[in-house]
């Protein structure tokens, strides 16, 4: 148990340094660069953000069979799992790389609709965005098998160094009035280090001396076959969180997207604490660890834990969060933010109490469960953005994030018949040894 709690910690700390970080760098870029450049800044970030998870998807696969083949001991199927899932991720991230350079261009162009005279930052911002893609998709191989050792606080150092120092270069430049493409250069360059600074922690982990790509068919089957549907799951959780400020960007100018976009900031840690505080339960369950009983009573008491957090946390953004607003921003903002903040605190609260749920069915196996609950209520979301944006404006769009919070809160009712099955699924997989 004390294992899993400072698991814990260190995945909240982890998730919070980057919001926390940036609660306090906004008010600075905003003084200093102005709304419509900490709008450019805003959408980079949300556009790496999605090319990153969709060139990361697997890191869930690496984790779930690393878990298992750590039960079995065995090293050898270890070091090929993550070699394999190594070269899935330098295909993906390439992949993703290249076709962020080809359409830059022409994205920034459409951005840039309402301020055409950051066009140019904003492209070479998308191509400097493509280098941080594929480094973010190599540096999950090293996080995701660190995390399925349990080994929470090797990776996290280094995450959290290179996060915090992203943003103190951030807040310096602007503060010399630098641009926003000065400041993502400079992103991209820690991350590249810190990119490398895991693979060294990573060979030391394997007892290697550099961790190579391989390809064993018989392992890249069986990381796909669970893969597939973890990296559906994850790519469409985070374009239907993130899609809506590239909306907004597009229709309404970059202003909006910043008086949006810091409204979002402030309800995200709802979920976001309980999904890093919550993490050792995927590859804990993962493990076949302990009885059907005993799952059964962990996950009940991981549920009443996760439900009581985020709700507490709801209720303080309710009744605090547009005076943090006015202090954070600007009053202005914060009336712009006033119908916005209700549905953004709703949505991002059932989608943090559908955490639980989420870990413990992908670590029996049903990851195709959770991307069709994810993918449904996320359609569902995404086609009503157009509409409700149009009707009623960026209120309109916060509203069009409920679909997708409830079908993440829906996914209790599968999980319910998991656990009530005589049998959970089988942990082991020999015929890819």
């Amino acid at each position: 148990m004390k294992r899993h709690l400072a698991n814990a910690a260190y995945g909240v700390v982890d998730y919070l340094a980057f919001p926390l970080g940036m609660l306090i760098v906004a008010p600075v870029v905003l003084h200093h660069l102005g709304a419509a450049q900490y709008g450019l800044w805003t959408l980079v970030t949300s556009v790496v953000t999605i090319g990153s998870v969709a060139a990361s998807g697997f890191g869930d696969a690496n984790i779930q069979r690393v878990s298992r083949w750590l039960e079995q001991d065995d090293p050898v199927a270890i070091r090929r799992t993550v070699r394999n899932t190594l070269s899935i991720h330098i295909a993906l991230g390439s992949l993703l790389a290249i076709i962020l350079l080809v359409f830059s261009r022409e994205a920034a162009e459409r951005f840039t609709l309402v301020t055409p005279e950051l066009t140019r930052q904003c492209f070479f911002s998308l191509c400097l965005a493509a280098l941080i893609v594929l480094s973010r998709a190599l540096e999950t191989v090293c996080v995701s098998t660190q995390r399925a050792f349990l080994r929470y606080a090797a990776s996290i150092r280094i995450s959290l160094c290179a996060r915090v120092l992203t943003l103190l270069v951030a807040a310096f430049l602007s503060i010399l009035h630098a641009s926003i493409l000065s400041i993502v250069a400079a992103t991209a360059l820690i991350t590249v280090i810190g990119t490398a600074w895991q693979f060294y922690e990573l060979a030391k982990l394997m007892h290697a001396r550099s961790v190579t790509p391989a390809f064993d068919r018989d392992v890249l089957k069986d990381l796909l076959r669970f893969g597939i549907y973890s990296w559906l799951q994850a790519v469409s959780a985070v374009i239907f969180v993130q899609v809506d400020r590239i909306f907004l960007g597009m229709h309404l100018g970059m202003q909006a997207v910043a008086a949006y976009a810091l409204c979002l900031q402030l309800t995200q840690p709802l979920y976001g604490v309980a999904a890093a505080g919550l993490h050792f339960l995927f590859p804990h369950f993962a493990s076949g660890a302990g009885t059907r009983h005993d799952q059964g009573r962990q996950v009940l008491i991981a549920t009443v834990c996760n439900v009581i957090l985020v709700t507490i946390g709801a209720a303080i953004l309710v009744a605090f969060g547009l005076p943090l607003l006015r202090i954070w921003a600007s009053d202005t903002i914060a009336e712009a933010s006033a119908g916005v903040l209700p549905f953004a605190v709703i949505s991002t609260a059932f989608a943090g109490m559908g955490v639980t749920a989420t870990y413990t069915l992908l670590a029996h196996d049903h990851s195709r469960m959770v991307m069709l609950f994810n993918v449904i209520g996320g359609t569902i979301s995404v086609c009503l953005m157009p509409y409700l944006l149009s009707r009623f404006g960026i209120v309109g769009l916060a509203a069009a994030r409920l679909p997708y919070g409830v079908a993440n809160l829906l996914l209790y009712l599968p999980l319910f018949s998991v656990l009530a099955a005589r049998n959970l699924p089988a942990a082991a997989y020999e015929e890819v040894r």
